[in-house]
């Protein structure tokens, strides 16, 4: 996943071919990221960013860096359930 950066807006097509090419190339990779936006419904053009997976408080409460927080953002995908997605969606193409 070289050519995605962290906390820099893409499309989220744009997340899926490179993931998804990346998938293909090397398997599953567990990368470190969560998959954020402003909005819940998943399209295409959907403006995405990456960003590290929230802490976890002493309460069990998610605590996110202020870049998600600044920009309003909501957790979509944690990227080990980003990538199974892709993967399943690839075996069953």
């Amino acid at each position: 996943m070289k050519s995605l950066e962290l906390r820099k807006p893409y499309q989220l097509q744009q997340i899926i071919d490179v993931i998804s090419k990346d998938i293909h190339k090397n398997g599953f990779t567990n990368t470190n990221f969560c998959l954020y936006a402003n909005e819940d419904i998943l399209k295409p053009e959907l403006i995405c960013y990456l960003e590290s997976y929230p802490t976890i408080s002493d309460d069990d409460e998610e605590i996110y860096l202020n870049f998600i927080i600044k920009e309003s953002l909501n957790l979509l995908y944690y990227g080990q359930q980003f990538e199974n997605v892709l993967m399943n969606f690839l075996e069953q193409k």
